[in-house]
C-alpha cells in the first residue's frame, strides 16, 4: 500500500529531523535557501554502536549540483539534505533522483533525501530497492539524464518527453510552475515504476504525492501551450489532479 509506505517514511524522518545536530543544519540550509545562488548539503545517520545521531559539515557545491561525503564521522548515512536555489526548479531533479540511487544502491540504511527550495521541502524516499535497481538498469542516466541542465533529457528519453508533456500540459491548465514540476515528477516516478516516491513538508509533517491523476485529449498539430519547456509534443490534458494520502 503506498500511502501506508508514505506514513512509515514520514514518521522515520521526523524521528531524524528531530535530532538537534540535524534540526540545526537543516534550519540553516532554510536559511540559506532564501539568498543562496550555489547548491549546499549534508548527510546524516545514527552511530550504530551508540545510537548517536551524527551529521557530515555542510559542503558547498556550485549553481546547480554539490557533491558530499558517503560515510563520514563515524556513521553510515541514512539520509541527506542539499538546497536548490531560487532560480531552479524547487522539485528533486534527475540527476537528484539518480544520485538518491548511487547512495540507496551502496548502503541498505540509505532511505531518503530532502530538497530545501524557498519555503518549500521535498522528500524523496525508497519504497522498493529492487524496483529502484530494475528501473536504473533499464533507464540508465548516460541514457536520460542531461548533463548540462541536471534534469530529464528531453526529445530523446521517453521519460524526459513524458516529464515535459505533463509539466506543459499542468502550467497551460493552471498557470503554477512549481505544482506543474511536483506533477511531472510524480507522474514519471510512478509510469516508470521508480520504486521512490515524492513528499512535501506542509508545515507540520510530510504528506506524500503519490501519483497524477491526468484526463487528455489529443489536439492538433501546431498547438501549444502558453508557455514552452521545449518539449514539442501534441498532447493536452482536460485536467491533472496531484493524488495523495492523508499520512
Amino acid at each position: 500500500d503506498p500511502c501506508e509506505e508514505a506514513k512509515k517514511l514520514a514518521e522515520e524522518i521526523m524521528k531524524d529531523l528531530n535530532s538537534p545536530d540535524v534540526k540545526a543544519k537543516i534550519d540553516k540550509l532554510k536559511a540559506l535557501a532564501k539568498t543562496s545562488k550555489i547548491e549546499v548539503a549534508f548527510k546524516f545517520g545514527t552511530n550504530k554502536a551508540t545510537g548517536e545521531y551524527k551529521t557530515t559539515d555542510i559542503a558547498t557545491g556550485d549553481a546547480s549540483s554539490v557533491s558530499y561525503t558517503y560515510n563520514a564521522n563515524g556513521f553510515i548515512a541514512k539520509g541527506s539534505a542539499h538546497i536548490h536555489p531560487l532560480n531552479l526548479d524547487g522539485t528533486p531533479s534527475a540527476g537528484d533522483v539518480y544520485s538518491f540511487y548511487d547512495d540507496v544502491s551502496t548502503n541498505p540504511d540509505y532511505m531518503y533525501d530532502l530538497v530545501i527550495w524557498n519555503d518549500d521541502i521535498y522528500m524523496l524516499g525508497i519504497v522498493d530497492r529492487d524496483a529502484f535497481n530494475k528501473f536504473v538498469t533499464k533507464y540508465p542516466k548516460s541514457k536520460h539524464y542531461d548533463e548540462e541542465t541536471h534534469g530529464w533529457r528531453k526529445y530523446k528519453s521517453v521519460i524526459g518527453n513524458h516529464y515535459t508533456d505533463i509539466l506543459e500540459s499542468y502550467y497551460k491548465i493552471y498557470q503554477n510552475k512549481q505544482e506543474a514540476t511536483e506533477a511531472a515528477l510524480v507522474s514519471v516516478i510512478s509510469a516508470y515504476k521508480m520504486g521512490i516516491m515524492l513528499q512535501k513538508w506542509d508545515g507540520s509533517a510530510f504528506r506524500a504525492l503519490n501519483g497524477v491523476d491526468a484526463q487528455k485529449k489529443p489536439i492538433s498539430a501546431g498547438s501549444s501551450s502558453s508557455i514552452n519547456f521545449g518539449g514539442g509534443n501534441n498532447t493536452t490534458y482536460e485536467s491533472i489532479t496531484i493524488k495523495g494520502c492523508n499520512n
